[in-house]
């Protein structure tokens, strides 16, 4: 198994939250499940603070009763960054209305990627993209993941794919570089729309265990 440490040049910052229940535990099973999706908010929360700095609750991404169908499988991972699927029609109109400054999409050229760049870019809204394909991604795909999720001049911003599966993956590896529990790691990408396929893969190639 390969390992992404030369693919993030990032520090090694276990969370001070980075902690899961022991196998041992002898909780229920639904309590453990239950625990497990509370320090993933907790998590989740100290994440934005550490790596991004406060902001006006209008320059927030909005939750996911404020957004439509049209937006699939939308989910808000921190006040600065949300997740997706497909965009369907009238997504761009919607994302330009709740104030998102950038679109990263992860789909390839000849899923529709050059004709939602013209409608995004048309919107007033920057529109990148970083192709991800059935294989495991090359270093420089998780380099430039990082460095564009990290500037905060990108920020509020949307990243999606078809479903969110792939973004879900790039997520967890990025997380599992930046020294978050792996477990947690794996449940965020999940969250996010991370499928078994991926989630395998993200096994085989960063040791996710």
């Amino acid at each position: 198994m390969t390992t992404l440490n030369h693919r993030f040049s990032i520090a090694q910052s276990t969370s001070p939250m980075g902690a899961y229940l022991p196998s041992h535990t002898s909780v229920p099973v639904f309590a453990k499940k239950t625990l497990r999706i509370v320090y993933l908010k907790i998590i989740t929360a100290i994440f934005a603070v550490i790596f991004f700095h406060p902001v006006a609750a209008g320059e927030q991404v909005p939750f996911g009763d404020k957004v439509s169908a049209n937006i699939v499988n939308y989910h808000r991972h921190t006040p600065q960054i949300a997740t997706s699927g497909k965009l369907l029609a009238g997504a761009v109109e919607e994302i330009q209305k709740h104030g998102f400054k950038t679109v990263l999409d992860m789909r390839t050229p000849k899923e529709g990627t050059e004709e939602e760049g013209e409608l995004v870019k048309a919107a007033g809204i920057q529109y990148l993209n970083i192709p991800v394909t059935k294989a495991w991604p090359e270093p420089d795909v998780f380099a430039r993941f990082k460095s564009v999720i990290e500037n905060q001049k990108n920020h509020p911003i949307l990243i999606h794919c078809a479903s969110a599966n792939r973004v879900g993956m790039m997520w967890s590896a990025y997380r599992i570089e930046a020294g978050i529990d792996r477990k947690l790691a794996i449940l965020e990408g999940q969250t996010i729309g991370m499928k078994s396929s991926r989630e395998k893969q993200l096994i085989e190639n960063v040791g996710a265990k």
